[in-house]
C-alpha cells in the first residue's frame, strides 16, 4: 500500500479519530468527562442499530449536530414507491438515505446495508448538484465511508447529488462523484 493509500484508508475508516483522542486525553489529564450524545430516532430503525448510529454519527459532523432523526420515508414489508421516496426527499434539509440489498445466490443470501448522505436539500431539476460533503457509505457487512478527495495535482470537480422525476427524462435519485 503506497502513502496516498494508506491516507485514504485513514480518512475513510477513522474519519473522527481525532475527536476520540481528544475525549481521552480530557478524560485522562484534565480529569473532564464528556459523553457523545446520539441522535434520537423518531421511529425505530431496522437498518440503524444505536451501534450503527455511532459510527454514522462519529464519521459525520451533520449527525451530530442534530439531536433528532425523522424517519421520511421506508420502504420495508417490500412496499417500495419512488413517487412517495421522491415526495419524501423535498424537505428542506440534509437527507441520510439507507439501502439494504440482498443478493441471492446458491452458497447463500449476501446482505448489504449502504447508503448516501447529501448535505443540500434535493432539487428535483434533472442536473447534477454540486456538493463537496456529500458522499457515500457502506455499513455492512463493512462500515466505510467514501469520500470524494482529489489526489495532488487534481482538479476538485466534486461529489453530487442528482434528483430527477421527469419522466421523460428517466426518473433517477443518486449520490456520488462526478466523474
Amino acid at each position: 500500500m503506497d502513502w496516498w493509500n494508506f491516507l485514504t484508508f485513514i480518512r475513510q475508516n477513522l474519519i473522527y479519530i481525532h475527536t476520540g483522542i481528544l475525549f481521552y486525553f480530557r478524560i485522562k489529564l484534565q480529569n473532564k468527562t464528556y459523553k457523545l450524545k446520539l441522535p434520537e430516532l423518531t421511529e425505530p430503525s431496522a437498518l440503524i442499530p444505536n451501534d450503527t448510529l455511532g459510527l454514522l454519527s462519529l464519521s459525520n459532523i451533520h449527525i451530530q449536530e442534530n439531536s433528532k432523526l425523522t424517519l421520511l420515508y421506508s420502504s420495508s414489508g417490500g412496499n417500495f414507491s419512488f413517487h412517495k421516496l421522491t415526495a419524501a426527499l423535498q424537505h428542506p434539509g440534509s437527507t441520510l438515505i439507507l439501502v439494504r440489498h440482498v443478493q441471492k445466490s446458491k452458497e447463500g443470501d449476501q446482505k448489504y446495508i449502504f447508503g448516501g448522505f447529501a448535505n443540500k436539500p434535493w432539487a428535483d431539476d434533472g442536473k447534477f448538484s454540486d456538493d463537496d460533503r456529500s458522499y457515500i457509505f457502506s455499513v455492512f457487512p463493512k462500515f466505510q465511508n467514501f469520500f470524494f478527495r482529489p489526489r495532488p495535482n487534481e482538479t476538485f470537480e466534486g461529489n453530487f447529488t442528482y434528483f430527477n422525476t421527469d419522466k421523460l427524462r428517466n426518473q433517477n435519485v443518486g449520490v456520488g462523484k462526478v466523474s
